[in-house]
């Protein structure tokens, strides 16, 4: 029987699921889900997950954007080995946000041809504390890695087919939201930012993104919300990310019904 387990970590909560079986006929359990406090690193390592077995199973573990930091640049043409890039990105990333390296991770994701890359900064403690859950449980850690940039690996695909001029995506988590801009299917521009929920926060993002995207913004303009944020709705919200237009269930089965509006399959 194939085992793994996925942690997803918010900046308030984090939750631990495992699979077993093949991916079209998984099984997925709900192990644990438990308050931690990002002053209080150590709190994150309540996990018990009881592995005792001859092999150690993989463990999955996706950083909400409330724990880290995105950022499109354009590095100059005459780098190319990866370390170099990751260096440029990062000291553009510091120099614009302030960042204190020896507090956060950085790492880069190389741009499409004609793109911008994307240098994302995770937090160090958080980075360090998962190292730790491993060791605690006995675990493989096998991935390592921002949810919503997952998402996007899947819903670019749908974006370079349309190819309109402009699009935008909104991904909304429990203490975060995440905003990407494409042009001509190209990757333009990425930020996050956090949230307390209020109910005029996403409208106010449309808004901005209206005014950039013109007059095809209500058909461009995708939105990924979870039932529970659905106060944060905010009204003739364009189409939503469905899970059957983007969502590939043998990859993201595990978290979808806390980002995802549920939709129509």
């Amino acid at each position: 029987m194939i085992e793994s387990f996925h942690l997803y970590i918010t900046g308030k909560e984090a939750y631990l699921r495992r699979q077993t079986g093949l991916p079209w006929r998984r099984r997925v359990e709900v192990v644990d889900q438990w308050h931690w406090d990002p002053a209080v690193p150590a709190s994150l390592l309540r996990a018990s997950m009881g592995v005792k077995k001859w092999y150690r199973p993989r463990l999955h573990v996706y950083v909400g954007s409330a724990l880290c930091k995105f950022m499109a640049v354009a590095l100059p043409l005459e780098l190319h080995a990866i370390d170099e890039l990751r260096a440029a990105g990062q000291a553009k990333m510091q120099h614009q946000l302030g960042l204190n390296a020896a507090d956060w991770v950085f790492t880069l994701d190389s741009a499409s041809p004609g793109g911008k890359a994307i240098v994302c900064a995770a937090r160090r403690n958080v980075m360090d504390r998962v190292h730790e859950l491993t060791a605690k449980t006995g675990l493989r850690l096998w991935s390592l890695k921002p949810y919503v940039v997952g998402i996007w690996n899947v819903a670019q695909k749908k974006v370079r087919a349309a190819t309109p001029s402009a699009t935008a995506l909104i991904a909304i988590e429990e203490d975060a939201f995440t905003v990407w801009m494409t042009r001509a299917g190209i990757l333009d521009a990425m930020n996050t930012l956090g949230h307390a929920r209020e109910p005029e926060l996403v409208s106010r993002e449309m808004k901005r993104l209206a005014f950039i995207l013109g007059d095809d913004a209500n058909e461009n303009i995708g939105l990924a919300l979870a039932p529970s944020l659905s106060s944060m709705m905010p009204p003739n919200a364009g189409k939503l990310l469905l899970r059957s237009a983007y969502v590939k269930e043998n990859r993201y089965a595990d978290f979808r019904d806390l980002l995802f509006h549920p939709g129509v399959r």
